[in-house]
Parts: C-alpha cells; structure tokens; sequence
C-alpha cells in the first residue's frame, strides 16, 4: 500500500492522480487533503504539484470524455472525502474502460459512491453561488463569511471573480480558516 502525499491543492490532487494512475485504486491511498495518517505499512509518496501538467491533464479528459468529466475530479477534491483519491483512480479506469458510457453505469459501485458526492458538492456551490452575502468592511471593499460543508471556497471565489470584477471582496471559509481576496486585479 502506497499513500500519495501532496501540498492540498488542486494540482496537487491532480499530479498525485497522475503518478498514481496506473495502480490499483485498492492499493493506494490519497487523500484530497494531501496529508493523512498512513496505515501502518504504508509507503508515503511525496508529488510535487504540477499546474501545467494538471491543465493538460484536465483538457484532456475534457476533449475525450465531456467536460462533466474533469468538474466530478474537481468535485471530489473539493469533497474532502477519505475516499476521494482511490474514487477518482476507479473512476479514471472506468472511463479507460467504458468511455463516456461510464457515468451510465450507475449501479456500478464506484459511479454509485461518486455521483451523490459529486452532487452534494456541486449542490453546495449552486447554492452559495446565489445565497452567499457581502457586508461592507473598511477600506470600502466587501466581505463574506461562509461555513460549507465542502471545501469550496475556490469554486465560489471564480464565481465571484466574475460577478463583482469590480470591487475589491473578501470570502472566508470560516470552518477551514482559508480566504480568498479580490482587490479587482487578482
């Protein structure tokens, strides 16, 4: 048993997905996290964070198998589910396997553990996207606190980016003790 340790960042989860791609998902263990407890014989794997290859890795999955392909990896890393990596390697066999076809397996267990995760996620930014409000703070910018249950903060903060491009905002994930600042530019 192999554990895939990363930094915690989406490219992080995205590299550690690459390197381990080609194992069995029951024999590793990577958490979306990027740290965890490794079982007592298991050997930690240390992957350095790649955003290019993680873009690349993305667009591709993008041009073979729709676009609904990459946002469920990006889902379950924003889950933090224990589960998220050996999930996302099931996953990326099945579309190895089956193609796009593979989101229609749903008595498969791997596509029934991950489309109700997936949604509850996606559910999650659906619904700060448009529930989520700004109180005015000194200097004149705009703040919102948040407590999600999923770690979505970069999602929502996307969202955001484009709907007030225009003032400078400020949005804490309270819970996870992260934030995200706009100051109009980046």
């Amino acid at each position: 048993m192999n554990t895939y340790l990363h930094d915690g960042t989406p490219e992080g989860f995205l590299s550690a997905l690459l390197a381990a791609r080609d194992l069995d998902p029951a024999e590793i263990q990577l958490p979306a996290t990027g740290r965890a407890e490794p079982e007592l014989f298991a050997v930690p794997v240390e992957v350095t964070a790649d955003p290019e290859k993680a873009r690349s890795f993305l667009d591709d999955l993008a041009n073979q198998h729709g676009p609904e392909t990459p946002r469920r990896l990006m889902y379950l890393y924003y889950s933090e589910s224990t589960q998220a990596g050996s999930l996302a390697l099931a996953y990326l066999n099945l579309l190895e396997k089956w193609g796009a076809e593979a989101d229609q397996h749903l008595t498969h267990p791997v596509i029934r553990s991950l489309m109700p995760l997936c949604q509850n996620v996606g559910r999650e930014i659906h619904l700060l996207k448009g529930l989520l409000r700004f109180a005015e703070i000194d200097p004149p910018a705009l703040q919102a606190l948040m407590e999600p249950d999923y770690n979505i903060l970069l999602p929502v903060a996307f969202h955001f980016r484009r709907r007030l491009g225009a003032q400078p905002w400020l949005m804490v994930d309270v819970r996870r003790k992260r934030a995200a600042h706009w100051d109009t530019r980046q």
